[in-house]
């Protein structure tokens, strides 16, 4: 006898007496069938299910696309990506600035032998890759000062161009006394 007044359960949610086989359980409460999944008979999670605004098919909330009518339920964030080929034009700019101060470590000794100045040679052979650098930066990624007013114009440009150029002028003229 306490064995069968132990196993009579009733649902928390409408009092109804409940056999073993009919016992829902969530967070250690008893429930009938129908108080357990509700009344849009969604279960106790129903708060996380959404109606789609097109076709009206029950979906969970972080849900994209509606995979019935495939219409966009809500927008996720902007992505913005990098442009391609980053990675080689990071390697051309290492290669292309390696080769400039190798040139101006060998092109400034010529320029000395040739009876030019030492300082002059230092300075040149200093600003010379340091400028193309820089302006070799600008040109090789535009796409990183985009958000700046003056560098990421036309005339930003146009004076990476000018920096790339007054650089390599810089190392040619270093055997040039």
């Amino acid at each position: 006898m306490m064995e069968a007044q132990a196993r009579v359960r009733t649902c928390e949610g409408c009092g109804v007496t409940l056999q073993d086989r009919d016992v829902y359980s969530l967070k250690e409460k008893t429930f009938c069938h129908d108080c357990y999944l509700g009344a849009e008979q969604l279960g106790p999670y129903g708060d996380q299910y959404v109606e789609c605004p097109h076709c009206g098919t029950i979906l969970h909330k972080y849900t994209i696309v509606c995979f019935n009518c495939h219409n966009a339920i809500r927008e996720v964030g902007k992505i913005q990506a990098e442009s391609k080929n980053v990675g080689m034009r990071i390697l051309i700019y290492i290669i292309a600035l390696f080769v400039l101060v190798v040139l101006a470590v060998a092109l400034g000794p010529m320029g000395i032998a040739r009876g030019g100045s030492t300082a002059r040679a230092v300075v040149l052979g200093i600003l010379g890759p340091l400028v193309a650098a820089l302006g070799g930066f600008r040109v090789s990624f535009p796409n990183l000062f985009i958000r700046r007013r003056y560098l990421g114009s036309l005339w930003g440009g146009i004076v990476g161009w000018i920096l790339v150029s007054l650089g390599l002028l810089f190392v040619a003229l270093l055997p040039f006394g």
